[in-house]
C-alpha cells in the first residue's frame, strides 16, 4: 500500500586521504613539521591544496614569503579560499550521498547541476516496484479533502500498475525481456511524484552552489526540505568549508561570501 515519505539522505563516500603518501610528500617538501587542525580529509585537502599554490608551508620554499601564514584550519579556510573566492581548491574533496524516497519531480531538477557532480538513479525501467510511495506538499497536507483526492490517486496508480504485472504474470515469468517491456510500459502511468533513490557525487563547491540554490524560498518544496538535510549535515561534518554559511528561520541558507 503507497504511503507518505519524506527525503533521507546516507553518506556512502567521502574524500579520503593516502597517509603514507602524504608522509612521502612531506618528507619531499621538506615540511616534515607541518601539521593542520582540520577536523575532516576534506578540510585538511582544501588547506593543503590552498597552500600548495603559494607554497606558503615554510619560507625556504618560496622567496617572495615575508611570514607563514600559521592561522588555524578553521580560520585559513574561511579567511584565505572562501573569503578570496578561491573556490577552485573546494573542488578537489568530494562526497558522494544516496538519497532515498525523493521524488522524481526532486531528481528532474537535481539532475540539471551538472558541474562538479555525477548521478546514478534507480532505473524505472528495470526495477518494478509494487508500492508507490509519495512525498505529500504541504498545501495538499493541510486540506483534508485535497489530501484525499491526493492519496487516491497514489492508489489508482499503484493499482493499475500491479493489474497490469499480474496480466502478464510479471512475478512468476522467467521471460527478463518481457519483464522490461511491460515495466517500461507500467511506468507510464505512474507519475513525477513516485519516490525513488538516487545516488550524487559532489565537490564541496558544487554542493555550496546547490544549497544556496535550492533552499532559497523560490525553489520547490521538498527539495528545499532535501537541501535544508543536505546543509545541515554538510556543515556538520566539514565545519570549515561550511562556516561562513547561515541557515535563516525560514530554512533559506546563505553564505557570507556568496558563490565562489
Amino acid at each position: 500500500m503507497s504511503k507518505h515519505v519524506e527525503p533521507e539522505i546516507f553518506l556512502i563516500a567521502e574524500t579520503n586521504l593516502n597517509a603514507s603518501g602524504v608522509e612521502d610528500l612531506k618528507r619531499a617538501l621538506g615540511i616534515e613539521g607541518w601539521e593542520s587542525e582540520a577536523g575532516s580529509p576534506a578540510e585538511w585537502l582544501t588547506e593543503f591544496a590552498g597552500k600548495s599554490c603559494y607554497m606558503s608551508f615554510d619560507l625556504a620554499l618560496n622567496q617572495n614569503l615575508s611570514a607563514v601564514n600559521t592561522r588555524p584550519n578553521s580560520e585559513y579556510v574561511k579567511n584565505a579560499i572562501i573569503g578570496n573566492r578561491h573556490g577552485s581548491v573546494l573542488e578537489h574533496s568530494t562526497v558522494t550521498l544516496f538519497l532515498m524516497n525523493v521524488s522524481r519531480v526532486v531528481t528532474h531538477e537535481l539532475v540539471r547541476h551538472r558541474v562538479g557532480t555525477a548521478y546514478s538513479q534507480t532505473s524505472g525501467r528495470y526495477v518494478r516496484l509494487d508500492q508507490i510511495n509519495y512525498y505529500v506538499p504541504t498545501c495538499i497536507l493541510d486540506n483534508e479533502i485535497a489530501l484525499g483526492i491526493f492519496e487516491e490517486a497514489f492508489r489508482a496508480q499503484e493499482a493499475a500498475a500491479n493489474t497490469l504485472a499480474k496480466l502478464y504474470d510479471l512475478n512468476n515469468t522467467k521471460d527478463f525481456a518481457l519483464k522490461k517491456e511491460v515495466t517500461s510500459a507500467i511506468r507510464r502511468i505512474i507519475g513525477n511524484g513516485q519516490a525513488t533513490n538516487i545516488v550524487v557525487t559532489g565537490n564541496h563547491r558544487s554542493w555550496r552552489h546547490m544549497i544556496e540554490l535550492r533552499t532559497a524560498m523560490g525553489a520547490e518544496e521538498e527539495i528545499r526540505l532535501l537541501f535544508l538535510k543536505i546543509a545541515k549535515w554538510l556543515s556538520s561534518r566539514y565545519v570549515s568549508i561550511y562556516e561562513d554559511m547561515e541557515i535563516l528561520e525560514n530554512g533559506e541558507c546563505r553564505f557570507e561570501y556568496g558563490k565562489v
